[in-house]
């Protein structure tokens, strides 16, 4: 009996030493080593096209396919969207892009490049959500950019981010400052989780007057996966 009771005193003992050094790596894991690689599909057309796949490519295959719908280069936009679930909220201005790959436009890409959409260095934001109970981590990049004078398309690069620290409170926020205070809204239904394309016609039919209409003005709302109000 006493050399167990010593056997346990000892692990006891052990355990409050490696206790410091497990809340150390929590805490840097959360605050600190959260990190994305992410490729940018140029070529994604014909393998989105593409219906013979085995089972041990179908996950890179639905990454070029998104990577193909979120890449818009054309006379009136250039951005890249990716979006990931997460364990938890990003703090979205820790944000940090590093291992930037380039490569060179072909002579059909750099026709649907407008020029003066390009910017001078890379331009990015970091964006977190939740949709039904689901937490989404969303980088926005700009695709193609100058360098020493000339344009270049990206091609991969890494996501560096910090989990936002949870601050809850018994009482509920109140809401001062709503974005929808403003401007012309329109209410559409999601019936299903999915990817969707939101055309010309599509605005068409709500409603919407979108002649004239600059599309890097229109934003988009959820309700964290819920109906609307």
């Amino acid at each position: 009996m006493g050399y167990t009771k010593r056997i346990f005193d000892a692990l006891i003992v052990k355990m409050r030493k490696l206790l410091p050094l497990v809340t150390f790596l929590l805490l840097s894991t959360l605050l600190f080593g959260q990190k994305k690689d992410i490729s940018i599909y140029w070529d994604a057309k014909n393998t989105a096209e593409s219906s013979s796949f085995s089972d041990s490519k179908v996950s890179n295959r639905k990454d070029k396919v998104l990577s193909s719908i979120h890449l818009k280069v054309n006379k009136d936009e250039l951005s890249f969207f990716y979006q990931w679930q997460d364990n938890r909220m990003a703090d979205e201005k820790s944000i940090e892009i590093t291992n930037i790959q380039y490569g060179n436009l072909t002579s059909e890409e750099r026709k649907k490049v407008n020029t003066a959409l390009v910017p001078d260095k890379p331009e990015y934001r970091l964006i977190s959500s939740r949709a039904r109970n689901i937490t989404y981590n969303s980088v926005y990049m700009s695709p193609v950019v100058r360098v020493n004078g000339q344009l270049r398309k990206v091609l991969s690069f890494s996501v560096n981010y910090k989990y936002a620290v949870s601050r809850n409170s018994g009482s509920p926020s109140i809401i001062t400052n709503s974005v929808l205070a403003t401007g012309d809204w329109y209410k559409f239904q999601v019936e299903e989780t999915g990817v969707y394309r939101v055309s010309k016609s599509f605005l068409d039919d709500m409603g919407m007057n979108t002649d004239g209409i600059d599309p890097r003005n229109i934003r988009i709302y959820g309700h964290g996966g819920k109906p609307l109000p």
